[in-house]
């Protein structure tokens, strides 16, 4: 069976990180010769392939992030390269995510420091990176949670109103099950962190759920794509177990009082939002608004006929410095790796507007291509990118039509599908 290796090391050769603790690169020599020659080149990077293995090189400073795939017959292909170096691009951010980019100075001073000591038990979140957001890094957008316009507008103007007088407080975001509901960000566009920002954090809540859903916690995070030489404070708790439900509040200083005052909006958001109702409440009052719609989401089924029948799989996305995205599950989950490098592959067409081996355009911004018996559909324009799967028999001009018509479904109910960013 085909394998994947993630691993990273410092520039002297030391152990930081690896997918399978208890293997080593067995292309070690290939490894350091590679390691020497890639200093002296300046790619973003390097790969070295073989019939039955290839290894990638990401080089970051101090860092060196490598991928080494094994093949399991000649026939069998490695992924994309684009994933493979997203993948290794995210690993690195986690690492400023835990450590910041002064990382780099403690190996200026010490190149043979040995650095897991500081990262402690960051494994799992870095593994989780690694197998389960593999869909985040192909689309670089965040997912919103479908709900309706009413519903979303008083969440999100009450987690304004609780936190707008609190000093430092620099974004508020809530959460259910890694799915965005409601971002307050900062008047000042500058200070707005990016997509891999929110993926950082997502992806940190999501593999330290089980902890985090018994206390509220205060953590240092690095922001990178906001500022990757220093701390931010995050203040995190969950308001619902049933539905993941979390507040995220994130302070510039690392003020005692803060925690507090956080802590005063968590219980005040949780009484305007009547989160507790049949909990610690009166059992008799309706089920607050949000939690029903958190507890009746779309299902995949009702996704793809409501927007996009005949269709295997959809991801709609709209771009920006935070990007969004709807996508519905897979029929056939046998199908998701390929789509996503095909996805991947489609992006890249037409964001550099050239036309990659095997893509055929049917008009500005729309692409596609087959591979079997499926094909693959990207209809972009206005900052907005659409893509399908669905079976090459449907044929091409009826192919872009689903995939538009789909388009013009989220369109028509865009206020309910994503969230949107409220300034403070």
């Amino acid at each position: 069976m085909s394998s994947l290796h993630y691993l990273i090391l410092s520039s002297s050769g030391k152990p930081i990180f690896s997918t399978h603790p208890t293997l080593s690169m067995t292309s070690s020599a290939a490894t350091s010769t590679l390691l020497s020659f890639s200093e002296s080149l300046n790619l973003p990077l390097q790969s070295l392939i073989t019939p039955q293995k290839s290894l990638y090189i990401l080089k970051k400073s101090s860092l060196y992030l490598l991928c080494e795939y094994t093949s399991s017959s000649p026939s069998s292909s490695p992924p994309a390269t684009s994933l493979i170096t997203l993948t290794l691009e995210y690993l690195y951010l986690q690492i400023l995510f835990t450590l910041t980019s002064k990382v780099h100075t403690i190996f200026k001073k010490s190149p043979s420091f040995d650095l897991r000591g500081m990262l402690g038990a960051t494994e799992g979140v870095m593994n989780n990176l690694v197998y389960e957001r593999k869909g985040a890094f192909v689309t670089q957008a965040v997912e919103s949670v479908k709900m309706k316009k009413n519903v979303r507008d008083e969440v999100t103007h009450s987690l304004k109103q609780i936190t707008v007088r609190i000093p430092l407080t620099l974004y508020g975001l809530l959460l259910s099950s890694s799915r965005l509901l409601s971002l307050l960000l900062p008047q000042n566009n500058d200070l707005c962190p990016l997509t891999s920002d929110l993926h950082l954090l997502i992806n940190f809540i999501e593999e330290g759920k089980g902890g985090l859903m018994k206390s509220e916690s205060w953590v240092p995070v690095c922001l990178p794509g906001f500022r990757e030489e220093g701390f931010l404070y995050a203040y995190i708790c969950c308001l619902h177990h049933p539905t993941s439900l979390f507040l995220v509040l994130i302070s510039s200083e690392n003020d005692p009082s803060q925690f507090f005052q956080f802590q005063n909006a968590k219980d005040a958001l949780i009484k305007h939002l009547r989160l507790d109702d049949g909990i610690n409440g009166d059992e008799s009052l309706p089920p607050s608004p949000i939690i029903t719609s958190l507890l009746s989401p779309p299902s995949n089924t009702s996704l793809l006929k409501s927007y996009a029948p005949g269709l295997l799989h959809f991801l709609y996305k709209r771009t920006g410095k935070i990007s969004v995205k709807l996508e519905s599950e897979f029929i056939f989950p046998v199908i998701e790796k390929e789509c996503y490098e095909c996805y991947s592959y489609l992006i890249r067409s037409i964001r550099v507007n050239s036309g990659l081996e095997g893509l055929r355009e049917e008009g500005k911004g729309e692409g596609y291509i087959i591979k079997g018996a499926m094909m693959y559909v990207i209809v972009g324009e206005g900052g907005k990118e659409v893509m399908a799967c669905l079976g090459k028999e449907v044929g091409v001009r009826e192919g872009f039509r689903r995939v538009r018509r789909c388009r013009e479904r989220v369109d028509d109910e865009e206020e309910e599908v994503f969230f949107r960013e409220e300034r403070f």
